[in-house]
C-alpha cells in the first residue's frame, strides 16, 4: 500500500513539473512578421487606387518593424513609403526614405532590392533635374539586374536611361533604347510606358501624327492590363498633340478624360497639370475667363504641393487677364511670377511692370496697347532664354532652403522619437512584469491543484487502509453504515438534480436573452432607423423592398434559433462569405458605410461550428451597438486569424462613448460574457466626440483544442 501511494504521488508531481516546463516559443514574432506582410500586400494593392489608405498601412507596418526590430521588413516599409512620396512629389521626404532603406539592403545583400532602391533614387534625381547624377545610379542597377539575371528590371533602367537621352535632345539614341526595352518587355505596363516614350520622341521632333500613333498603342497596351494610372501617361500625351495642332475640341476631351481618372485617384501632381493644359487650351479658343478658372484650380495644388511649376501658372493667368484687358489683375499675377523667380534679370522686371502699369492707366489708348502687346511678345522671347540660364541657379538655391528646413524637421523628429521610445519602454516593462505575475498566479494556481488532488488521493489511501486494518472489527456495524450512507448518497443526489435543473433553466434563459438581444433587437434597430428615413424620400417602393428583405432574414434567424441558436448559412457555406454578406446586408439599411478586411480567409473557414456562432454573435451585437448609439457615417472591421489567434477589430468614426459610465450595458455584458466563454481579452478605446475602436483577441488553441492548418 505505501509503496502503491508512492506511485501515485510519484507520478503527479511528475506530470505537475511537466506541464509547468512549457514555453511559449516563438510564434508570437511569426504572427507580427505574417501581420506586417498582410499589411504590405495591402499596401501595394491600394498604391494607385486609395493613396490615403495606403500611407495608414504603410505606417503601420514600419511602427510595428520597429517595435519587434525586424530589419527587412522595416526597410520594405520604408522603400514602398519613399516610392509613393516620389509620385506624389515629396522628394525630400523620399529621398531620406529610400536610401535608408537602401543601407539595410546593402548591408543584407538584397540584389535585388538594392537594384530598384538605385532605380527610384535614380528617377528622384531625374526628376530634380540632377541628370549625370541620375544616369549613374541607373547604370550601377542595370549593372546589377544583368549580373544577377533579374531579367523584369532589366526593361525599366534602359527605358529610364532613355529618357535621359531624350531630355538632352539625343533623340535617335533615345528611340533606339525605348525600343530596346519594348523589346524586352514585350506587354504590361512597362511595355505601354516605353512605347509612349518613342511618341514623345515624336512629338519633341514636331511628328504629331506619329507621335499620336504610339500614344495610341501605349492606351490599348494599358487598356489590356486594365490599369486606369497607366492610362494617364498615354492620354496626356495625345492631348498635347490636339493642342499643338490647334485640334482644341478633341485636346479639351482627351484632358478631362484624363482629370477624370486624376480626381479619382487624387493624383494631385497629375492635376496640377491637366487643369494648366484646360486652361492654354481654353485660352487658345479665345475663351478666357473658363481658361482663368482652370489655371485657379492648377494654382490651387501648385501652392498646396509647393510645385516649381507656380511662376509659370501665374503668367499663363495674367495672360488671360491682359487678354480680357483686365490689366490690374494681369499686373498683379505677372508681379508673382517675378517674384518667385528672383534671379530673372532686374531690369526686364521693372520694363514688364512699367508697361502692365501704363496699359492699365491708358486702357482706351487701342494703339498704345496693341504697340506693348507687340513689344511684350519680343521680350518673352528673351525672358524664356534667360529663365534657362538662371533656371538651374533657382534650383539649387530652393534645395539649399529645403535642405536647411529638412534639417530643423528631423532634429525636432528625432526628439519626438526619444521621447516616444522612452514611453514604449515604460510599457514594455509594465508588461513584462504584468506577464511575470500572470506566470506566477498560473504556477501557484496548478500548485493548489495538484495539492488539492494530492490530498484527498492520500486521505483516501489512509481510510481504505484503515478500513481494511478494522475489517474484521466493523464487519458488525457495515451493513447499518452502508444503509445509511445509501441514504445520503439518494438524497445528496436528489439535492444535485434539482440544483442542477435550477442551473440549466437559468443557463437556458440568459442564453436565449443573449440571443434575442443580439440577433432580432440589431435587425429591428436598423430598420427602425431606416423607416424613420422614409419620411421625407421619393423612392418609397425600392426602399421598402429592402425593409421586407430585412424583416425575412430576421424571421429566419428567429426560426433558427428556435432549432439550435445558430443560422445554417454560417455552418453549411464560407464563414467569411456569409459574414461578408451579413455586413453588405446592413450597409445596405442602415446609415452608413461598412468596410471589411479578412486576412487569411481559409483559416477563418476552418473554424468549429460553436466557434463560428460565438464569432458572429460578438460581431453581431457589436454592429447592433454601432446602429443604435454611434452615429457614424463609415465602420471598418478587420479579422486576422493568424496560426493560434484570431483578432478582431471593429472601428467608428461616431461620437464615441465613455466607457465607464455605460460598461454596465446589456449589450457590453453580453459581448464581455461570450469573450470570456473562449478565453479571449477584450480592449475597449473611446473618447466622446472621437469614436470607438474595439479590439479583441482569442486564443483558438486554448477554447478548441485544434490548431489551425498553416498555408
Amino acid at each position: 500500500m505505501d509503496k502503491l501511494c508512492f506511485i501515485i504521488l510519484t507520478s503527479i508531481i511528475s506530470l505537475f513539473l511537466c506541464s509547468s516546463g512549457f514555453s511559449q516559443g516563438n510564434t508570437d514574432e511569426l504572427e507580427v512578421v505574417e501581420r506586417v506582410h498582410a499589411l504590405l500586400d495591402d499596401f501595394d494593392s491600394k498604391i494607385t487606387s486609395e493613396p490615403t489608405r495606403a500611407k495608414s498601412l504603410i505606417n503601420q507596418a514600419i511602427a510595428l518593424s520597429k517595435q519587434y526590430k525586424l530589419e527587412k521588413e522595416e526597410a520594405d516599409s520604408y522603400f514602398r513609403l519613399g516610392k509613393l512620396l516620389l509620385n506624389e512629389g515629396n522628394y525630400d521626404s523620399s529621398k531620406v526614405l529610400l536610401k535608408k532603406a537602401l543601407s539595410t539592403y546593402l548591408i543584407q545583400k538584397e540584389y535585388k532590392a538594392i537594384s530598384k532602391c538605385y532605380k527610384e533614387i535614380g528617377v528622384l534625381l531625374e526628376e530634380t533635374g540632377q541628370r549625370e547624377e541620375s544616369l549613374a545610379y541607373y547604370t550601377k542597377g542595370l549593372k546589377i539586374a544583368r549580373d544577377h539575371n533579374f531579367n523584369e528590371l532589366i526593361p525599366p533602367f534602359i527605358n529610364n536611361i532613355g529618357t535621359i537621352y531624350l531630355k538632352q535632345q539625343h533623340y535617335d539614341k533615345a528611340s533606339e533604347l525605348f525600343k530596346e526595352s519594348a523589346s524586352l518587355s514585350k506587354k504590361g505596363y512597362q511595355y505601354a510606358i516605353t512605347i509612349n516614350n518613342i511618341g514623345v520622341v515624336k512629338y519633341q521632333q514636331g511628328l504629331y501624327d506619329e507621335a499620336r500613333e504610339y500614344y495610341q498603342k501605349s492606351l490599348e497596351a494599358c487598356k489590356e492590363i486594365n490599369d486606369d494610372y497607366c492610362t494617364l501617361t498615354p492620354l496626356n500625351g495625345i492631348a498635347n498633340t490636339y493642342l499643338q495642332q490647334n485640334a482644341y475640341e478633341q485636346a479639351l476631351e482627351t484632358t478631362k478624360r484624363a482629370i477624370e481618372i486624376q480626381e479619382r485617384k487624387k493624383l494631385d501632381k497629375d492635376l496640377l497639370v491637366s487643369y494648366n493644359r484646360l486652361g492654354l487650351t481654353y485660352n487658345a479658343m479665345g475663351e478666357y475667363e473658363k481658361a482663368i478658372r482652370e489655371y485657379e484650380k492648377s494654382l490651387t495644388i501648385s501652392n498646396r504641393i509647393n510645385s516649381i511649376h507656380t511662376p509659370y501658372i501665374h503668367a499663363n493667368i495674367s495672360d488671360s487677364y491682359e487678354n480680357l484687358k483686365d490689366y490690374k489683375n494681369a499686373l498683379t499675377h505677372i508681379e508673382k511670377f517675378y517674384q518667385q523667380l528672383d534671379s530673372i534679370n532686374a531690369l526686364e522686371h521693372k520694363m514688364k511692370t512699367e508697361e502692365l502699369l501704363a496699359q492699365y492707366e491708358t486702357e482706351k489708348k487701342d494703339k498704345e496697347i496693341e504697340l506693348l502687346r507687340k513689344n511684350k511678345a519680343l521680350r518673352e522671347i528673351q525672358q524664356e532664354k534667360e529663365i534657362a540660364i538662371f533656371e538651374q541657379e533657382l534650383l539649387n538655391k530652393s534645395l539649399e532652403e529645403q535642405e536647411n528646413k529638412y534639417e530643423l524637421l528631423q532634429r525636432d523628429k528625432k526628439i519626438d522619437i526619444l521621447n516616444k521610445n522612452r514611453e514604449l519602454q515604460k510599457a514594455n516593462i509594465l508588461n513584462q512584469e504584468n506577464e511575470l505575475k500572470r506566470q506566477a498566479l498560473i504556477k501557484n494556481i496548478v500548485i493548489i491543484s495538484a495539492i488539492s488532488i494530492l490530498v484527498p488521493v492520500i486521505i483516501l489511501l489512509i481510510v481504505y487502509r484503515q478500513k481494511v486494518k478494522s475489517k474484521e472489527q466493523l464487519a458488525a456495524k457495515t451493513e447499518e453504515v452502508n444503509q445509511q450512507k445509501t441514504l445520503e448518497l439518494i438524497r445528496e443526489f436528489e439535492i444535485k438534480t434539482i440544483r442542477a435543473q435550477i442551473e440549466g433553466q437559468e443557463n437556458e434563459k440568459e442564453r436565449i436573452a443573449k440571443e434575442l438581444h443580439d440577433g432580432i433587437a440589431g435587425g429591428l434597430a436598423a430598420i427602425k432607423m431606416k423607416l424613420q428615413s422614409l419620411e421625407n424620400s421619393s423612392n418609397e417602393n425600392t426602399q421598402l423592398k429592402k425593409l421586407i428583405k430585412g424583416v425575412d432574414t430576421i424571421y429566419s434567424e428567429v426560426r433558427t434559433i428556435s432549432h439550435n441558436l445558430t443560422p445554417p448559412e454560417m455552418l453549411n457555406h464560407s464563414f467569411a462569405d456569409f459574414l461578408k454578406k451579413y455586413l453588405s446586408d446592413v450597409s445596405e439599411i442602415a446609415t452608413f458605410e461598412i468596410e471589411y478586411i479578412f486576412h487569411n480567409e481559409r483559416k477563418l473557414n476552418q473554424l468549429d461550428d460553436n466557434f463560428k456562432v460565438e464569432i458572429y454573435r460578438i460581431l453581431q451585437e457589436l454592429i447592433t451597438n454601432i446602429i443604435k448609439h454611434a452615429k457614424t457615417d463609415f465602420v471598418e472591421v478587420q479579422i486576422v486569424t493568424n496560426l493560434n489567434n484570431i483578432n478582431l477589430i471593429v472601428e467608428d468614426h461616431g461620437q464615441g462613448f465613455d466607457y465607464k459610465e455605460k460598461s454596465n450595458g446589456l449589450g457590453l455584458q453580453n459581448i464581455k460574457s461570450r469573450i470570456q466563454s473562449l478565453n479571449g481579452n477584450l480592449n475597449i478605446d473611446s473618447v466622446k466626440g472621437r469614436g470607438t475602436i474595439i479590439n479583441i483577441d482569442i486564443d483558438y488553441y486554448i477554447k478548441s483544442g485544434v490548431k489551425l492548418e498553416t498555408v
